[in-house]
């Protein structure tokens, strides 16, 4: 950000608040070829779900402020992009680069092993797969911490843990997190209902939950954080969309590349 303040003339803050904006409009465009490529959605539907993610609680929340998750939130949707595609160097690079910038983003090696292809050899995928972690703990060694150091300093090999997972124990706090978990993507959580009828969106449904316990865990800020899983929740509810609006007209929308019809022939 330094030198984006030294460049432009701005001072730190707002240098970082010019970073944030524009790299949130470059996720949305990267958002909607991803909409398009993966999901084959409409033109419109596909911009509709770009606009969605900048309107998002935790872009929103954060853009305006030297925060990181408008970045992670482009390499999360890079993550996706490239696990789905089987992407093996570019997942490599944006991973390790992901895990830099936002540690949930950690989530990506078991993404990587989600989208995992019959064919591919167990080893190989083991090993792309792993380079999410090791960057998560490499890091933390070379900058004098714990591998396993989480939210700025508790060591889980040492058994220190947050004190954030106390929250569920109490009924008013435990409705405060959800509450801040629906906050993240208000009714586009509903979506997710019908995600299984989507073979991708099937593979991933495992990461949403495990994300929102980790934040649960190990966040205070959760709706900020919950915000790396606007690639999941956003196309589940524009697939949902698309598919009602299909059944309003009495057409059909032709199901994805290795899915079913509703006979149960594929396709």
């Amino acid at each position: 950000m330094g030198i984006l303040s030294i460049v432009t003339g701005l001072s730190v803050e707002s240098a970082f608040a010019l970073f944030n904006v524009c790299i949130s409009i470059a996720t949305a465009f990267l958002f909607e070829h991803y909409l398009r490529r993966t999901f084959h959605l409409t033109r419109l539907s596909a911009t509709l779900g770009g606009c969605l993610f900048i309107a998002s609680a935790s872009n929103v929340g954060t853009v305006a402020f030297p925060m990181l998750e408008p970045a992670s939130a482009f390499f999360s949707c890079l993550i996706f992009l490239t696990a789905s595609n089987r992407r093996t160097l570019g997942f490599a690079c944006t991973s390790v680069a992901a895990v830099a910038t936002k540690e949930i983003l950690v989530f990506s090696s078991l993404l990587w092993w989600l989208h995992r292809e019959p064919s591919e050899r167990a080893w190989r995928c083991i090993a792309v797969s792993s380079l999410p972690l090791l960057a998560f703990a490499s890091i933390r060694i070379v900058m004098g911490s714990s591998a396993l150091e989480v939210n700025y300093g508790f060591d889980i090999l040492h058994g220190e843990f947050p004190a954030y997972g106390r929250r569920l124990l109490g009924f008013n706090s435990c409705l405060a997190v959800m509450f801040q978990t629906f906050l993240s993507f208000s009714f586009f959580w509903f979506g997710l209902l019908r995600a299984h009828r989507h073979p991708q969106l099937r593979r991933e449904l495992i990461l949403v939950p495990l994300v929102i316990i980790a934040a649960a865990l190990l966040s205070g800020r959760i709706t900020r954080v919950l915000g790396v899983l606007f690639p999941i929740v956003l196309p589940a509810f524009l697939v949902m969309l698309e598919e009602m609006a299909a059944s309003q007209s009495g057409t059909q929308l032709a199901p994805p590349a290795g899915g079913t019809t509703e006979s149960g022939t594929s396709q």
